[in-house]
């Protein structure tokens, strides 16, 4: 999968210079992504998206689902491993700190030829985020730095499996356009990673924001791959950890917000949707 992310950095920085060209030609001031799309952090709607370097200062309540499909399977055997999964999330920021609690609930079935058995996955996920002043470490294109990261706590086969994912990550804007770049590794009971990841967000209007993302080692995949899967049986240890995804945000009223796409368009290829709610303080 090291062709996908090649081919979405090339095309990741085609469509910045295009919609820089777009919003340079707009009415709108330059710097203005904020006054498109003031408070939708993205990485916040669901857990597949690249860490973002947005914290606004709410309060944010939401589910996310994903219909992963077959996530694996041994031909020989006659094997195959369906699964689908939601996140109900909390959040909070306040001056340039976020924290968020997550439970998974994952409903895997295993296909096999004696017949079907099922099982229920559970995790818990703590993140935190932090977002420097940009008056601290001024950059151009309003750019910004996050640091922050990602825990999980959950089981497989009996075992407990934790594992941390840190991330640091920057952000430029330019007219409606932002463009997110950063790395990030993996601590914990799951083999030692480093990957990058990289986003595109283009605000369409003040109620709609579409956005590209990739990672190298994606959240979601690394819990599929090295969770899930070896708790069904099947040892995935040569499946891909990366994900590139697609899709589109909007405002519903004046606290809701819809996030509806394709997760791991390359691979899986699954629907993906999450509904939220945030107040302002």
């Amino acid at each position: 999968m090291h062709h996908a992310k090649s081919l979405f950095i090339i095309i990741l920085m085609q469509m910045l210079l295009i919609a820089i060209s777009v919003s340079a030609s707009d009415s709108v001031e330059p710097y203005s992504y904020e006054a498109f799309q003031p408070i939708t952090p993205l990485d916040t709607t669901t857990q597949m998206l690249s860490s973002d370097t947005q914290v606004p200062t709410d309060v944010t309540v939401g589910t996310d689902y994903v219909l992963f499909g077959t996530v694996g399977k041994v031909s020989a055997d006659g094997l195959r491993v369906h699964a689908e999964g939601a996140n109900m999330y909390a959040l909070v920021g306040v001056q340039g700190f976020q924290i968020g609690y997550a439970r998974q609930e994952y409903d895997v079935t295993i296909h096999g030829p004696t017949g079907d058995t099922g099982f229920t996955h559970s995790a818990d996920v703590v993140r935190v985020k932090w977002v420097p002043d940009n008056r601290i470490v001024r950059m151009p294109w309003n750019g910004q730095i996050a640091l922050g990261g990602m825990m999980y706590f959950g089981q497989s086969s009996g075992a407990d499996v934790d594992f941390t994912q840190p991330y640091a990550a920057l952000a430029f804007e330019y007219g409606r356009a932002r463009a997110n770049i950063g790395v990030n590794w993996i601590t914990g009971d799951l083999p030692e990673e480093t990957g990058m990841f990289a986003s595109l967000q283009y605000a369409v209007n003040p109620e709609l924001v579409i956005y590209a993302d990739y990672s190298e080692y994606d959240f979601h995949k690394l819990i599929l791959n090295n969770v899930i899967l070896p708790g069904a049986g099947i040892d995935c240890t040569a499946c891909a950890d990366d994900a590139l995804s697609v899709g589109l945000a909007f405002k519903l009223g004046d606290v809701g917000y819809i996030n509806a796409g394709a997760y791991d368009v390359d691979d899986l290829g699954s629907p993906m949707g999450s509904l939220s709610f945030r107040k302002q303080y």
